[in-house]
């Protein structure tokens, strides 16, 4: 394929060797990409575009190789930024997926790129789990989410509140999931759990309302709050989560824990069990804190999100006797930017 930065237009305006699309109307026809996230000597499985004035150019086919010396050309051309269709943006969140960590660990991004990258990919595998619960591979992908994620959060002292920049506060189940798994992780990291214990937490999250996809989506996305039968089957989710993983060999004790108790309350109000003090560890008392304070962040049908501020205000004149203090004391440490 020839190279479009260097073909001679013909009297039609067309790039030899190349397909030209339509002049862009509708900029949402393609999604721009960073080309650092593209790895020389791999095959995209997607096709990439360029912006020439008003028009789109195809510069690298799907089945093509995308090499060192094409990534070396375009960043000559100062085209840091290239295109994929918006109906190609699955292929590419599936190539981002398996390529995810060689990225991470290159220098030519900077840590608000990572952090795209890693919240973007989050989110679209995040949200195909959530399409498909019965995959034998929901937990596999949910490794793979939590990994990239502690990954980064362990890369330095900023990253967490690098990536909370790029959370979305418009609810839907996988990005509260997503949301709910970054705090859950950089929270356990404060608090002194091992990078091990990060990546089971951090999966866990990622499933812990998966449950919620037997439930209608008219209750779900509802603009008004539930009535008492609604109520009902909402708060059926956490056990139909387990049920949904039970099957899965790599589904261990604290991980079923978090997806059946993850509603629980210290004074015995919560649901499923009803637990108490005692009974509720201190992993499971974490994501019950960063559920709440997604849920209290994010804007929802019914109601608009309350601000950080004001949730934790609301957190700590009423939830005492139900939520760790200490734990939400050190949420709130961590929200702080350190000087």
């Amino acid at each position: 394929m020839a190279d479009p930065t260097i073909a001679v237009p013909d009297q039609h305006g067309r790039l030899y060797g190349e397909t030209v699309a339509a002049p862009v109307r509708r900029r949402a026809a393609y999604h721009p990409v960073t080309v650092h996230a593209l790895l020389p000597e791999t095959v995209l499985g997607f096709q990439v575009y360029i912006r020439l004035g008003d028009r789109s150019v195809l510069t690298h086919g799907e089945a093509e190789t995308f090499t060192a010396a094409r990534r070396e050309r375009l960043l000559e051309l100062k085209q840091t930024t290239v295109f994929v269709r918006t109906g190609d943006l699955k292929k590419f969140h599936t190539y981002l997926e398996q390529h995810l960590p060689v990225i991470l660990h290159g220098r030519c991004l900077n840590a608000e790129a990572k952090a795209q990258l890693v919240y973007s990919s989050a989110r679209a595998i995040t949200q195909e789990i959530l399409a498909q619960p019965e995959d034998p591979r929901v937990l596999e992908r949910s490794r793979r989410v939590a990994d990239a994620t502690v990954e980064f959060l362990l890369s330095g002292k900023e990253s967490f509140l690098t990536l909370m920049a790029t959370c979305s506060f418009d609810y839907r189940t996988y990005t509260h999931s997503v949301n709910v798994s970054i705090f859950s992780v950089a929270l356990a990291q404060k608090l002194g759990f091992s990078a091990e214990d990060l990546l089971e937490i951090g999966t866990s999250a990622i499933v812990h309302d998966i449950g919620k996809t037997r439930i209608s989506p008219a209750i779900l996305n509802k603009p008004s709050p539930l009535n008492e039968s609604e109520w009902r089957i909402m708060k059926r989710h956490p056990e139909w989560g387990v049920e949904v993983l039970k099957s899965h060999s790599e589904l261990t004790p604290r991980m079923e824990r978090i997806v059946r108790n993850h509603h629980e309350k210290l004074d015995g109000s919560g649901y499923p069990d009803g637990l108490h003090l005692g009974e509720i560890d201190p992993v499971l008392r974490i994501v019950t804190i960063c559920d709440i304070f997604d849920a209290l962040t994010t804007n929802r049908a019914y109601k608009g999100a309350l601000s950080t501020y004001e949730t934790l205000q609301l957190m700590r004149r009423e939830m005492k006797g139900q939520v760790d203090f200490d734990v939400l004391k050190n949420l709130i440490q961590l929200l702080k930017r350190e000087e």
